[in-house]
């Protein structure tokens, strides 16, 4: 990598900059990327840009970024990016912890935590944190889930 040109380390940054897009698209669309991130890869990405589908056929096999592991890495690293923009915009803030509980299909309960804020430009604004699951629906499960 020290020894790229400028330009092949801009192209490679292209190139990983697409397969991150896929990621993303799929997440977004709620497309399991652990089944779909390859295919959507083959059969739509890569036709579409050869300069990608060149760099991808001159890779090795353990570098293409087009295995599952790779679309899962990089949904963590997405994750982190996320999580840390939404720290940083909840310093010094006062907010709100909402929490809803519901069954789900399978009947198991779970609860949707959200924090809403008001931001610095006075725009209410709404974060989701995560769904868990509880064991129990009672007040003491609920609270210690939340705590």
């Amino acid at each position: 990598m020290i020894q790229q040109s400028n330009s092949e380390k801009i192209q490679n940054r292209i190139n990983f900059s697409t397969f991150v897009h896929s990621v993303y698209f799929l997440a977004k669309k709620e497309i399991p990327h652990t089944t779909k991130y390859e295919p959507l890869l083959n059969k739509v990405v890569l036709k579409q840009n050869q300069t990608l589908f060149e760099w991808v056929k001159k890779q090795n096999d353990r570098s293409t970024y087009m295995s599952k592991n790779t679309a899962i890495e990089i949904l963590n690293c997405i994750s982190t990016v996320v999580e840390t923009h939404d720290s940083n915009e909840l310093k010094n803030k006062y907010f709100s912890l909402m929490a809803d509980e519901s069954t789900n299909i399978k009947n198991i309960c779970e609860m949707t935590i959200i924090i809403r804020f008001v931001t610095d430009c006075g725009k209410i604004r709404e974060l989701f944190l995560c769904i868990v699951e509880l064991s129990s629906t009672n007040a003491q499960t609920i609270t210690e889930t939340i705590d």
